[in-house]
């Protein structure tokens, strides 16, 4: 069975409301109180049955009071002596809900109740029933709207977050497919015969020798070779440039024989060693850590084959930012960590998406999951 919403949930003791037969008493101030309510339309949760030996109670009672909007104890000598009413009061604070006291008479709180509640006002219906009862239905009123406002305003945030990843993600869908459109009928053919001989790398037994095949396979494909040269062509090639060492090399070697001869060309030669050596390993940190690729098929038997947009390192693996469109539709866009998805945005073919770290796959405790 469906459980149902209320307005308020009624905590009041039972002696206030039924004689020791389960007859209502006579003219009550809990009738009253109710009464009201119906005249307001108020929905609410007002138990009279209180069947505490059953099994379903607790689950009942607990229920309730969490599908309650808003929490009212009506505070007498009768309730401030009952530990059933303590444990409501209990309840609604732990599911944090909004708790209007109103005291039926002028009878103290129990220390468990003063615990919980003594720092809310409270309304004096012992003092004037009428006005007690006006206040009572403004101050419902007021949290209900209130609790209302909050709840549009959260699916309003939860719409606007939603249409943000939606337009964030088919950007990253329109890049993909752009880049994807620009390749060859010989390079789609060139991939598909590397695919081919990969499935035929996965029969080797020895798990060295099929990744070793696997990466040689990778390297050495035409498509690979292709992207080394765009990257040669652009001045970050993964391999180091011999020439640039062999200069290194003279130039040491010319300076140090200056030096023999004079001690102030000595000095200046190894200077201009220094700056030779630091413009060589930052050439090499940029050719080993910020090679920059587009569009490069990875084969990869446990995320799957993709093509990948962003960083890669000396090892020809995805590093850092970057974008990957897989060859079942599936797109990610965010942080690689030596080839494997490590944070970002997962967007499926059916259009659902998460947001998030990922541990070869979404961890959903930490991020967030849009269903299409």
């Amino acid at each position: 069975m469906e459980r149902q919403e209320y307005d308020v949930f009624i905590s009041y003791a039972r002696k206030d409301y039924l004689d020791e037969n389960n007859h209502i008493i006579p003219n009550n101030e809990i009738s009253k109180i109710l009464k009201r309510l119906d005249d307001e339309g108020v929905y609410y949760w007002f138990d009279v049955s209180a069947n505490y030996k059953s099994k379903e109670w607790p689950k009942i009672l607990v229920n309730s009071i969490e599908s309650s909007k808003v929490f009212v104890y009506l505070s007498t000598e009768n309730a401030n002596k009952s530990e059933m009413t303590s444990n409501e009061i209990a309840i609604a604070c732990e599911f944090r809900k909004p708790i209007i006291p109103i005291r039926v008479d002028f009878s103290p709180y129990n220390k468990t109740v003063m615990f919980r509640i003594a720092n809310i006002d409270y309304i004096e219906y012992y003092k004037n029933a009428q006005v007690g009862l006006d206040e009572l239905i403004v101050a419902i009123k007021s949290r209900l709207a209130d609790l209302q406002k909050e709840e549009m305003k959260k699916k309003r945030e939860e719409v606007l977050e939603k249409e943000r990843v939606q337009e964030e993600q088919q950007q990253i869908i329109d890049r993909i497919t752009s880049n994807c459109s620009s390749l060859s009928d010989k390079e789609k053919q060139i991939l598909k015969d590397r695919n081919g001989l990969l499935l035929e790398a996965d029969k080797i037994i020895d798990k060295k020798q099929r990744n070793a095949l696997k990466k040689k396979i990778i390297i050495d494909s035409p498509i690979s070779i292709k992207v080394q040269e765009q990257l040669t062509e652009s001045g970050l090639t993964t391999k180091p440039n011999k020439k640039l060492f062999w200069l290194f090399g003279i130039a040491v070697f010319l300076l140090l024989t200056v030096g023999i001869v004079l001690s102030v060309a000595f000095n200046n030669s190894m200077q201009e060693t220094a700056r030779w050596k630091s413009q060589y390993i930052e050439l090499r940190d940029i050719i080993s850590k910020n090679s920059k690729v587009e569009n490069l098929h990875i084969i990869d038997p446990c995320q799957g084959d993709f093509e990948f947009t962003g960083q890669i390192n000396y090892d020809s693996l995805p590093v850092g930012k970057g974008k990957a469109v897989f060859i079942n539709g599936d797109v990610f866009e965010g942080e690689f960590n030596n080839g494997i998805m490590h944070e970002g945005i997962y967007i499926w073919k059916d259009g659902s998406s998460f947001v998030g770290p990922f541990i070869l796959c979404p961890n959903r405790e930490k991020g967030k999951y849009y269903p299409k």
